[in-house]
């Protein structure tokens, strides 16, 4: 039973940090070329677009991780309850992982798209 528990909380960690995260730069964004943020060439032009990409990114994250999060929590009870053996709870890992990884670059990408829609090469608004 503790193992169990142990990989659906294992499997919600990411989508979980990653919520967090983005509530959190959405109430408090980086300062402009902290350490904290959501850091792309694109995104680190000037302040205009550093805080542009800070709220689209947070929000995004947000938005795309709640389901992630349901939807690791749910693929892993279900096959938790099936009874796993170890092999087969490595490729769920993968699985699960491989989505969460995969909505993570959606969001990048769709940031990536919204500053170069708002903004020049250069980071000038358009």
């Amino acid at each position: 039973m503790g193992d169990n528990i142990a990989i659906i909380a294992t499997n919600c960690l990411c989508p979980l940090i990653v919520i967090v995260m983005g509530i959190v730069m959405m109430h408090r964004p980086g300062k402009f070329r902290s350490g904290i943020g959501y850091h792309t060439s694109m995104s680190q032009k000037n302040e205009q677009t550093w805080y542009t990409a800070q709220a689209f990114f947070a929000k995004a994250a947000v938005l795309s991780n709640i389901p992630v999060l349901a939807l690791s929590a749910a693929f892993t009870v279900i096959f938790v309850l099936k009874g796993l053996d170890d092999k087969e709870e490595v490729g769920l890992m993968i699985m699960v992982t491989s989505i969460q990884v995969a909505v993570l670059f959606g969001d990048i990408f769709a940031t990536e798209k919204h500053l170069r829609s708002r903004f020049d090469k250069d980071g000038n608004p358009k």
